[in-house]
């Protein structure tokens, strides 16, 4: 059995492969295959360990990283329970059948290097347009003869639609629809985003040529797809599909890379100083010339102190009293999880609040949660996950560690009880029976939303939608 994980720039996957005949052409099949964002991958770290939540021990541990050093540690600590040690896949000159042209094959994105020998398994002896439409979409090329021949790297429709917002005075952040000739602010954004995504894939694929395969995978390649003027084949995740291809991935020696790591702080500390920070303006560079001669000083006595002036001491500037700001000048609603976020942005899209309204992200100690007790061993927690499964819940973890709460499965972590018990509500309602309310503390990444210069009716509007989504609240904003 084998567990493959791939950890990119917005998200963690991972699934278990097993293989019915290792070595035979490879007649497995997936299981327990998982998506979450990389903020709540992180942020489970204190009492969660996703991988072992379904299987246990499996024999070979693959991983294409690209999040950096914090996922890379989280992994390594996740995977220590399990005998097999993790091997990290890495560009390299020639894998499973594929060549690469990169000028320096082991600066080329684990993701798309894995990538390429998967659609080169799914498309063998046939030239193939590799694209993955994440939180950047990677166009790569890959010819008959199993030659990686270069690609490209352009943002992907979020982070597109995200640098207009920032960049510009009133184009707005929510997400509009496709329209062949789009007539408000909104659609314009989206369907000029998207067709710049499936022009740049349509060219990269005249490019290798007409009778080309064209596989496409990541969370936005179906509706990649959908714009396209050629067939292509869908792939939810081209890097797990690799994973019992890949035999050459191979992780650096330990203490290697330990050396690397201090050799790379001590260099950036030492450089930092001498060309890269800024002057600090209050500082003398020039101390030495600079220096007071002792020897030229000497004291005023007598007739030569009667000719100088006499310098009074400045009144200090009366400080206009500020009275407090304008009620109702900024309001928050906020309490979400990462995973609840854009539900409350689409919530937020009738009222048209353009550049009023913007995001703030706060780590907060949860200091309640929502779960149900400890279950007896892990089938039976395994069990209560798909019941909640099957009432439409997927906001909740499993937790693993040792201790008096493995196997109780967490809903939710709040900053207060009553935040808690407006959840519990929720469930109640949805036909939970087993979960129950107590103190926990715990770090945790909250979502509120800010909206400037409210007037009365919108302010009604804002704690309107916070009734309606328990456990979040209307504030001034922070």
């Amino acid at each position: 059995m084998i567990l493959a994980i791939d950890a990119g720039n917005s998200r963690v996957k991972w699934g278990w492969y097993e293989d019915e005949n290792p070595g035979r052409g490879g007649n497995g099949r997936w299981s327990s295959v998982a998506n979450v964002s990389l903020i709540e991958f992180a942020a489970s770290s204190d009492h969660i360990n996703p991988f072992s939540a379904t299987h246990a021990n499996p024999s070979r541990i693959l991983v294409s990283n690209v999040a950096g050093e914090g996922a890379h540690q989280l992994i390594v600590n996740w995977t220590s329970i399990f005998d097999a040690n993790p091997e990290w896949v890495h560009g390299e000159r020639e894998l499973c059948g594929v060549k690469s042209r990169y000028e320096r094959p082991e600066q080329l994105g684990p993701d798309r290097w894995a990538a390429l020998i998967a659609a080169r398994a799914l498309e063998p002896g046939r030239a193939c347009l590799v694209a993955n439409a994440g939180t950047c979409t990677t166009i790569d090329m890959l010819t008959s003869q199993g030659e990686f021949t270069g690609g490209v790297i352009l943002p992907g429709i979020d982070l597109m639609r995200f640098v207009l917002h920032e960049h510009t005075g009133r184009l707005p952040l929510q997400e509009g629809s496709f329209a062949a000739a789009p007539r408000n602010t909104l659609d314009a954004i989206e369907t000029g985003c998207r067709q710049a995504q499936a022009g740049a894939v349509e060219r990269m694929h005249r490019a290798l040529g007409s009778d080309s395969a064209c596989v496409v995978s990541g969370g936005g390649g179906k509706a990649l797809i959908e714009r396209l003027d050629l067939p292509c084949r869908y792939v939810e995740n081209l890097v797990l599909e690799d994973s019992r291809a890949s035999d050459a991935a191979r992780v650096p020696p330990p203490m290697r890379m330990l050396f690397l790591l201090l050799l790379a702080a001590n260099l950036a500390l030492y450089a930092w100083p001498r060309y890269y920070a800024t002057p600090d303006s209050a500082s003398d560079p020039e101390p030495q010339r600079r220096e007071i001669n002792p020897k030229s000083i000497r004291l005023l006595e007598g007739p030569e102190l009667a000719g100088l002036p006499v310098l009074k001491p400045k009144p200090a500037p009366e400080t206009p009293s500020s009275g407090p700001p304008a009620a109702g000048s900024c309001l928050e609603w906020g309490g979400f999880s990462v995973a609840e976020a854009p539900r409350a942005a689409k919530a937020l899209e009738p009222l048209a609040l353009g550049a009023r309204v913007s995001q703030r992200r706060s780590d907060e100690t949860a200091g309640w949660w929502v779960f149900i007790p400890p279950q007896p061993n892990r089938a039976a927690a395994m069990k209560k996950a798909a019941e909640l499964k099957t009432l439409g819940i997927e906001d909740f973890f499993v937790l693993v560690d040792e201790g008096k709460m493995r196997w109780a499965v967490s809903l939710g972590v709040f900053s207060s009880e009553e935040a808690a018990r407006n959840r519990l509500e929720t469930l109640r309602v949805k036909g939970v029976r087993s979960a129950q309310t107590g103190e926990r503390e715990s770090q945790v990444v909250k979502i509120s939303f800010q909206v400037r210069n409210p007037d009365a009716a919108l302010q009604a509007k804002l704690r309107e939608l916070s009734r309606a989504s328990p456990g979040t609240e209307i504030r001034d904003c922070q």
